[in-house]
């Protein structure tokens, strides 16, 4: 059987808590109380969840680009700079970012250009097609970059996607637009709402949470 290796922290606190950290480890926070028994029975019976929070921990992806790589779709790509004096451009090449600057100070603007290309291209086909097999019509589609929120539907049914959503795994993409497409009939996050997104996205609740702990 496979080891799980964890990091265990004992505290003032009333109960075993388990989170993953930024680095993909377990943290097991315990009360000051707690046995070694105690601690064996809790990780045990918790081993399901402790791999699945791993599993969504390691499928979400923070928007962090560097110069040695970026996420889209969920998956790392490489970056290679190429230094211009004339335009500057992008362009993707055997799974490689190919990023012509004049200047290394310019790198997050044009990425944030090249997620906004792939967005257009990607998700204007995407949530057409949901819509289409929801039945859930919206009016028009806007691409921004939102750095606090992923998506946008307003009460005329003008949806508004943040292109930072093409750094997470296409499941995740497809949650947001039926989130947003279900907001064309529940302008609120009623029961009534939720059951409409729970209706064509069964394991919406798997993604919510993904994204609220990136």
């Amino acid at each position: 059987m496979k080891t799980i290796p964890y990091l265990v922290t004992y505290k003032d606190i009333r109960r075993i808590i388990l989170k993953i950290d930024n680095k993909n480890r377990i943290i097991v926070s315990c009360p000051i109380y707690t046995s070694d028994k105690m601690l064996n029975d809790f990780l045990y019976a918790n081993v399901d969840q402790i791999l699945q929070m791993k599993e969504r921990k390691q499928n979400g992806t923070k928007y962090n680009p560097t110069e040695g790589k970026v996420s889209l779709f969920g998956k790392e790509i490489n970056v290679q700079i190429i230094n211009t004096t004339g335009n500057e451009k992008f362009k993707v090449y055997n799974e490689t970012l190919m990023l012509h600057l004049r200047s290394k100070a310019n790198f997050e603007k044009v990425i944030k250009r090249f997620y906004k290309a792939e967005a257009k291209e990607y998700i204007s086909q995407r949530i057409e097609e949901l819509s289409k097999q929801t039945g859930l019509n919206y009016k028009s589609l806007d691409i921004k970059w939102f750095e606090s929120k992923w998506g946008h539907c307003d009460s005329l049914n003008n949806i508004v996607i943040s292109a930072k959503l093409m750094t997470q795994p296409k499941e995740v993409i497809d949650y947001v637009l039926i989130h947003e497409l279900s907001h064309t009939i529940h302008h609120n996050h009623s029961e009534q709402f939720w059951n409409l997104v729970a209706l064509h996205c069964p394991n919406y609740k798997d993604y919510k949470k993904l994204l609220k702990e990136l």
